[in-house]
């Protein structure tokens, strides 16, 4: 654990970072949606170092441990939400700063795997409302 700072202060250390498709650390010149999820959670030792996760797979790591499933209405910071069609079907994750804006890589896709292309589609880690979306799934709060 980073002495302190806040879990998701960690992420916003990484705002403007390039969103590149599969990408987990500033080496990697971009991160995902999931690699940012997972710098955060593996600062904390949600996770540990070596794991590589997908949102599905941070969705199902989180939600078979001891974790609190909660209501929009009472989302906090460092809460993760959750994005897609299903419980079985996540598709996007990010975490909140507050109890109404998430940080998130966002606005990239599985072909976007280089800087010229995260520029061309303006795809970037960024603060947006957590409303933004309509396909939430679930909100996970971390018992740490």
């Amino acid at each position: 654990m980073l002495v302190g700072m806040k879990m998701f202060q960690i992420l916003l250390t990484l705002l403007n970072t390039p969103y590149v498709w599969g990408g987990d650390t500033k080496a990697d010149c971009g991160v995902d949606c999931s690699g940012l999820v997972l710098i955060a959670l593996k600062a904390y030792g949600v996770v540990d170092q070596q794991t590589d996760l997908t949102a599905q797979g941070i969705y199902h790591h989180i939600t078979n441990q001891s974790h609190q499933m909660i209501d929009i209405h009472n989302a906090n910071e460092n809460d993760i939400i959750f994005f897609g069609k299903s419980d079985t079907r996540i598709s996007h994750v990010a975490m909140f700063i507050n109890s109404w804006q998430i940080v998130h890589a966002q606005g990239g896709n599985r072909h976007t795997v280089d800087l010229k292309t995260a520029a061309k589609q303006r795809a970037y880690v960024k603060i947006t409302p957590a409303r933004y979306r309509k396909d939430i799934v679930a909100i996970v709060r971390l018992n740490l």
